[in-house]
């Protein structure tokens, strides 16, 4: 598989499971200890940073109560950056207040 299909792959994995895990109100310690897998483990695979093996991937989904399909389907949208927005300066096509 090419290099830009796994990272994509990699990332609708990552929000998937991550989608997944919040409408359910679980932190990853909780989806961790109920998949039977090691937390960073977990985090790893919500932050795209490696592939989960087949059998961590089975778990997830098992734990999540989803099929594998669900979490191999494309994002949807872009992960959120966590932190406050940066202003890029002024719009000038903006009205301006007072």
């Amino acid at each position: 598989m090419e290099p830009a299909r796994q990272r994509e792959l990699r990332e609708s994995v990552a929000a998937n499971v991550e989608a997944a895990r919040r409408r359910r109100g679980w932190t990853q310690a909780e989806l961790a200890e109920r998949a039977e897998i090691d937390e960073m483990t977990l985090k790893g695979v919500e932050l795209a940073k490696y592939t989960a093996k087949l059998t961590t991937f089975v778990s997830l989904a098992r734990a999540l109560g989803v099929t594998a399909d669900e979490l191999l389907k494309p994002k949807r949208f872009a992960r959120a950056k966590r932190g406050r927005p940066r202003s890029k300066g002024k719009d000038p096509n903006l009205p301006r207040l007072l």
